[in-house]
């Protein structure tokens, strides 16, 4: 039997582990850019190698081909029950579980559109664990209610203030405009920032 962990930010198999530095989605397939740390069939483990991986869904969410390395392949079958009932159900074309929480947009990190991934001001990124939306300003923040209307989303979260450690209830609006994009209006602000996903990280 092979068993394969495949989050948002890691494929771990049983050759070795792999961080994802980049996802590209085209219909049922998805390639994966990763760095790979062998760990079995060497004496001890050596650099991180940058190593492809192809994942096709196949029969239903709960089914992907996994191609690694254009040579090996094998067939998976999800096999974690799934804690959160249909609440939590995997989106049908998400194989590497980025979709989580309240919000249709993937976790990780995000910057104001125009900005750049590597390097961006404090004021420019956000990001979403699946849990809460925050950025430099906040921390451990949670998704207490959602109104969805149509392509928009008011959140009602709890964020604990970086600078002090208060907590606070802010109630902002998340308008979906793409599936790597999203508009996003502040507690208190009246204008709408769009911000673009970089990657599976869940820091800056």
């Amino acid at each position: 039997m092979t068993q394969v962990d495949i989050a948002a930010d890691r494929i771990d198999t049983y050759g070795g582990d792999a961080i994802v530095r980049e996802v590209d989605r085209s219909g049922p397939v998805t390639f994966v850019a990763a760095d790979f740390l062998q760990r079995e069939g060497i004496a001890e483990p050596g650099t991180l190698e940058r190593t492809y991986f192809r994942l096709t869904q196949r029969d239903g969410p709960d089914r992907l081909n996994l191609i690694w390395k254009d040579v090996q392949t094998v067939d998976l079958v999800r096999c974690a029950p799934d804690p959160g009932g249909s609440a939590n159900a995997p989106h049908p074309e998400d194989p590497l579980g980025e979709y989580a929480g309240a919000l249709p947009i993937p976790t990780g990190f995000w910057v104001a559109a125009g900005d750049d991934c590597e390097d961006p001001a404090n004021a420019s990124w956000r990001v979403y664990d699946g849990i809460g939306l925050f950025g430099a300003q906040s921390r451990s923040c949670r998704i207490v209610d959602v109104a969805p209307d149509g392509t928009r989303y008011v959140i009602e979260q709890t964020c604990t203030a970086t600078y002090d450690g208060s907590e606070r209830t802010f109630r902002d609006t998340v308008e979906v405009q793409a599936p790597r994009r999203f508009g996003l209006i502040e507690d208190g602000d009246s204008t709408m920032q769009d911000f673009n996903w970089c990657s599976p990280r869940l820091r800056p």
